[in-house]
């Protein structure tokens, strides 16, 4: 029900009485009197029962609409401008072409509600929900969008420039052609999401969810991937210039014909991904992880590096020559590097080494070469294209620490060993030199 004591500060008196008396009466004197202008700008009609009423271009500037029932209401073309829905339900409304700039819409229920071409710039949507919702067209520059539901919505063509959607659910929705320029997707779920053509340049995307995506033609220049999830993705012809993809998992994923010019693909896992026609020029390949089924068909590259902040670049100068950067891909694939940086006991390297080879007995592993760069010492191991290599570094690592501590525990028995015939002697010394004192005791002239 209506409540008795609301203020009415703008808002025109008959108007005010026409709610009172419910949406069926409100709805027939609406569609009577389509030239009267409805006025309820700066009116407090907090959890007030709105459902279903025809608000079409209203003005409800600046009112509190906090926690108010709009159930399936006609809100479009309206002026919500700055004002206040916090906790509303607005579940099945028409906000179409709405003005919702700087509007507080937090936790609110916005499930299957149409907000296409409406504008949202500024506004505070942190927590509500709008799965299901129709966002197409809409404007949503720099809008507080942390923990919402935006599963299955249309966001087709949205401007979201330089919003805030870290740790939302974008789960199954249609991003295609939208503009994320700018905006945090930090902890993201973009899961089975349709992103082709979308334009995420400079985006924040560390630990975000974008396995399964379709991601063809979007553009990523600049964006911060460190750590995403993108396996099983298309990104085909996606623009992914100077973009951080260390650690990202890019394993299944298609990059066919895809920019990755100067991008970071430090331990980036590469496995059985398609690189067909890309571009590779500048980035940098430090410890990435691919494998005989990494597609790198037809990839046009001049230069890499082997280190990140552009240190290490092959060739030295000038650019690839024919197949020169097959070679060094399929050098990769055949020598596993074990870096030590504190030093090496040989004893324990010789000792693990030998159970590696025995553990993996028929991929003919050997050491290719050993080398010092700086402080670091690294071993190179080679092996057959059958060797998973990732299983034979870890499981390296793993022989060398498990022998360098059996021989330190051997060490500290030794010399507890010592320690303690070292006392023992110290013991009988001890008791030797009393029984001397004893005897001299008895001894007299």
């Amino acid at each position: 029900m209506f409540r008795e004591d609301f203020e009415s500060v703008m808002a025109d008196q008959e108007q005010v009485d026409l709610l009172k008396q419910g949406a069926d009466a409100w709805n027939s004197w609406r569609a009577k009197n389509t030239a009267i202008k409805i006025d309820f700008s700066s009116t407090n009609l907090n959890n007030v029962n709105l459902s279903d009423f025809n608000l079409n271009r209203a003005n409800l500037s600046n009112s509190d609409l906090s926690g108010t029932d709009l159930i399936g209401a006609d809100l479009s073309d309206s002026n919500l401008s700055c004002v206040n829905l916090s906790h509303a339900n607005l579940i099945g409304a028409n906000l179409s072409r709405a003005n919702l700039i700087g509007a507080n819409l937090s936790h609110t229920n916005l499930t299957d509600t149409d907000l296409s071409d409406s504008n949202l710039s500024g506004s505070d949507l942190m927590g509500a929900n709008l799965s299901d919702s129709d966002l197409i067209g809409a404007y949503l520059s720099g809008a507080d969008l942390r923990d919402s539901d935006l599963s299955g919505a249309n966001l087709r063509e949205v401007n979201l420039s330089d919003s805030d959607l870290s740790d939302s659910d974008l789960s199954d929705s249609d991003l295609s052609r939208a503009n994320l320029s700018g905006s945090g997707l930090i902890g993201a779920d973009l899961r089975d999401s349709d992103l082709i053509g979308a334009y995420l340049s400079g985006t924040d995307l560390i630990g975000a969810d974008l396995s399964d995506s379709d991601l063809a033609r979007s553009n990523f220049s600049d964006a911060n991937l460190r750590g995403v999830d993108l396996s099983c993705s298309n990104l085909s012809n996606a623009n992914l210039r100077d973009a951080d993809l260390s650690n990202a998992n890019l394993s299944n994923t298609n990059f066919s014909g895809a920019n990755l010019s100067g991008a970071n693909l430090s331990n980036a896992n590469l496995l059985n991904s398609k690189l067909r026609n890309a571009l590779l020029t500048r980035a940098c390949i430090q410890d990435w992880k691919i494998n005989a089924e990494t597609d790198f068909a037809g990839v046009v590259c001049e230069y890499i590096y082997l280190k990140a902040s552009q240190q290490e670049r092959r060739p030295l100068t000038e650019n690839f020559g024919l197949d020169e950067f097959a070679a060094l891909v399929q050098t990769s694939l055949e020598s596993i590097d074990l870096i030590f940086v504190d030093g090496i006991d040989w004893r324990a390297f010789l000792q693990s080494f030998q159970k590696l080879c025995s553990q993996f007995g028929d991929q003919a592993i050997g050491i290719q070469a050993i080398e010092r760069k700086g402080e670091e010492l690294i071993i190179r191991l080679e092996g057959s294209l059958a060797v998973d290599k990732s299983v034979i570094e870890t499981t390296a690592k793993e022989n060398y620490s498990r022998e360098l501590q059996r021989m330190e525990a051997s060490y500290k028995a030794q010399l507890q060993t010592q320690e303690d015939q070292l006392q023992h002697e110290r013991q009988r010394n001890s008791q030797l030199l009393r029984i001397v004192e004893v005897m001299s005791e008895h001894t007299g002239p």
